[in-house]
């Protein structure tokens, strides 16, 4: 009788698009972990243009139970999310966008733990990599380490984990709603959208993402912001009809948290908001804050969206241009805290 293949203990989701000159680098890293038997990677082929294709089908070849490819119509980085949660087959999950990858140290440390524990949702730490500088950035988080913990625990913590921290069950992953497909700023909702169904926490302190930065066309960069603050503004609105889902209910912090994150988004279009052309940025803060405020008037009350945001809320969506002048002047005298 043939012995049926071992549960990984992690599924690596690797978004792919257009990524025919880092694939390589993704797979060096892979290939320098020693538990790598441990993991599968699905790369999810989103419509590229390039050779993706090709390079990911040889690593399929060469690694056969290993690495699997899934090629899809391109529908951007949510769609090519959603597919390969969906076919998935290992305890966890960690995404891993194509111009990034996974610190081989820290992906067997964190094999080695999954191994012996369990949580719905583990925290790591991350670094931050600016390819122009060399400079480095580590990201922690406040939690007690390898302490079982609860969402509560996670609401109480000033800065949220993000992306390229988190990672969930497989089986949590299967259950969200789809992320917002031809979008930036979806990771938001990969943050966001398991929380419903998370009832234990654990944070390892180690690195195991790396995320590279300093490529003006990533849609991090400020010149992409500015250009794409529309899809800021979908993910927001995913996120708040989201923790207004009145079948959740019944789990207030998971709603809160939610809450947390889509007004973190809204701190990103409000930054924006201020450096468009004025009548632009004007006439789009204010629509969106007083369209807040009609449809969700107890989250306007209370969200906490930093001090312009709310200096503009409470001055009842007026002072736009006050709220101007003065970032105006933080940056003529850097003393001025803002």
């Amino acid at each position: 009788m043939k012995n049926e293949k071992k549960q990984p203990l992690l599924s690596v989701v690797v978004a792919a698009y257009n990524i025919e000159g880092t694939i390589d680098r993704i797979f060096d890293h892979l290939l320098e972990a020693r538990h790598r038997n441990e993991t599968e990677v699905v790369i999810v082929n989103d419509g590229s243009n390039d050779r993706t294709s090709e390079l990911a089908r040889g690593y399929a070849q060469r690694f056969p139970d290993w690495v699997r490819v899934v090629n899809k119509p391109n529908g951007g980085h949510g769609s090519a999310l959603t597919a390969g949660f969906q076919v998935a087959t290992g305890k966890y999950c960690r995404p891993l966008d194509g111009d990034d990858w996974l610190d081989p140290k820290g992906l067997d440390t964190l094999l080695e733990y999954l191994s012996t524990h369990t949580a719905d949702m583990v925290i790591c730490d991350n670094i931050v990599l600016n390819l122009d500088t060399d400079a480095e950035k580590r990201n922690h988080c406040a939690l007690p380490p390898q302490s079982q913990c609860s969402l509560k625990n996670v609401d109480e913590l000033e800065i949220l984990p993000n992306y390229h921290m988190l990672i969930f069950t497989t089986e949590i992953l299967k259950r969200i709603p789809a992320i917002d497909q031809h979008c930036f700023y979806v990771d938001n909702e990969y943050d966001a959208y398991p929380l419903i169904y998370v009832k234990t926490v654990v944070y390892l302190p180690f690195v195991v993402y790396v995320h590279t930065v300093g490529n003006e066309e990533q849609s991090t960069s400020f010149q992409s912001l500015v250009r794409n603050e529309a899809n800021i503004r979908t993910v927001f609105y995913s996120l708040l009809r989201y923790c207004h889902n009145p079948e959740y209910t019944d789990n207030p912090i998971a709603m809160h948290l939610i809450g947390r994150y889509a007004a973190d988004v809204l701190r990103l279009f409000i930054a924006v908001a201020f450096v468009l052309p004025s009548d632009e940025g004007k006439t789009k803060l204010h629509a969106l804050f007083l369209d807040i405020k009609r449809q969700y008037p107890q989250y306007y009350r209370s969200m906490n969206v930093g001090i312009r945001g709310d200096v503009y809320r409470k001055l009842h969506c007026h002072g736009y241009e006050l709220i101007r002048r003065l970032l105006a002047m933080k940056n003529g005298n850097k003393s001025i805290v803002w």
